[in-house]
């Protein structure tokens, strides 16, 4: 698209935000004197361009006001993302996943599957935000830079589990900063424990008064696919995999900046490849039946707590890549091919719309993109 017609479709995109926040306004107004008006509103705009606004008011069953902005027909992508600025340089980028059903596990014919991926089907009631891409180097460092933290590895005498050349090896000096290769702030961080997660994620709360965690392995799952039920988000072969993630058929030997390969169909990055994620669930089998907002709690009879691990990595062959595909490992595990991504459940659709200022820094200059 030619530079003039981007900007032309941009300021339509702005323009209709301000037209539909000022009636919003307007309307608010004859609420209060009594009116029966039912108000749902969509807002997302982000680099990607591209909006889709819709608002419904109703009274008595007839639609009073209907208004779409869909501009996916000149090449916009099609994510709904916000981003929050970390610092004035660093901005943690975010999609909106809306609830739905799916398919969690595989069928019995999948090629590479593992015993305790039994299908079952799977309701998840709210929508929720989920990071675009892994947590990144970069965005660790500005976490780090505020509270001084020092992550596990970090802290004891023995190090993380880096890359030694040939395989994980444990050494004093291996920590996130330092893997066993190169890294740049674009890389996804890695030699994370879940208690460093979580230390993240506790100060991302307090810069945003919001309420971020791991992924359950439901939402994880369910984002990942996209609406594909084949082995991969992107098909069933291997050469669909090269698309969509890093892994040991072309990675080399180390993690790759983020948001190099295609996203999924939800607009999300890096879900198969590069790093594992951790997520909040304690690994242990599927309960039979159908399940809502699920979330594994204990273990298996017998077996120690392990969380859940999801998305494979460089370091593993394409079957391990799989959207079904589970892992588990010690919480308290630092190993250079294990990260993590942020979400946070949403009330509602319209909650994603108390994002949008913050959105409207970067798209006003004050915010510089880290990417």
């Amino acid at each position: 698209m030619k530079p003039l017609l981007r900007e032309q479709f941009q300021g339509a995109v702005l323009g209709l935000r301000t037209i539909i926040r000022g009636g919003t306004f307007f309307l608010s107004l004859l609420i209060r004197y009594g009116e029966s008006i039912r108000r749902k509103t969509q807002v997302f705009r982000c680099d990607s361009l591209r909006a889709e606004t819709v608002l419904y008011f109703k009274n008595t069953s007839v639609a009073v006001i209907g208004l779409v902005a869909l501009l996916d027909s000149v090449g916009f992508s099609q994510d709904r993302a916000v981003a929050i600025p970390l610092t004035d340089r660093v901005q943690l980028n975010l999609v909106y996943v809306p609830g739905g059903e799916f398919n969690q596990g595989s069928p019995k014919t999948e090629l590479g599957r593992k015993g305790d991926e039994s299908l079952r089907r799977v309701k998840l009631t709210s929508g929720f935000l989920v990071g675009k891409y892994p947590v990144t180097v970069g965005e660790f460092k500005a976490f780090v830079a505020d509270t001084m933290y020092k992550t596990e590895a970090e802290q004891g005498k023995s190090g993380g589990f880096g890359f030694d050349g040939k395989e994980l090896a444990q050494r004093p000096n291996f920590n996130w900063l330092s893997p066993g290769f190169a890294i740049t702030d674009e890389h996804p961080v890695c030699l994370v424990t879940v208690n460093d997660a979580m230390a993240f994620l506790s100060w991302l709360n307090k810069k945003t008064n919001r309420n971020f965690s791991l992924p359950t392995e439901a939402q994880w799952e369910y984002a990942c696919r996209a609406g594909a039920d084949t082995r991969f988000s992107s098909g069933d072969n291997e050469s669909d995999l090269d698309n969509v993630g890093w892994y040991k058929g072309n990675s080399g030997d180390g993690t790759r900046p983020v948001g190099k390969k295609k996203p999924n169909a939800f607009g999300i990055y890096d879900m198969s490849g590069n790093v594992f994620e951790w997520c909040s669930d304690v690994y242990g089998d599927y309960a039979k039946g159908d399940a809502t907002d699920p979330n594994q709690r204990l273990p298996n009879q017998g077996d120690k707590v392990r969380n859940v691990l999801r998305g494979s990595s460089w370091l593993r062959p394409a079957d391990n890549c799989r959207s079904a595909a589970r892992y588990r490992n010690d919480p308290r595990s630092r190993n250079a091919d294990n990260g993590f991504r942020v979400c946070c459940l949403l009330a509602s659709e319209l909650d994603a719309d108390s994002f949008i200022d913050i959105d409207h820094q970067k798209l006003e200059g004050k915010l510089k993109p880290s990417r």
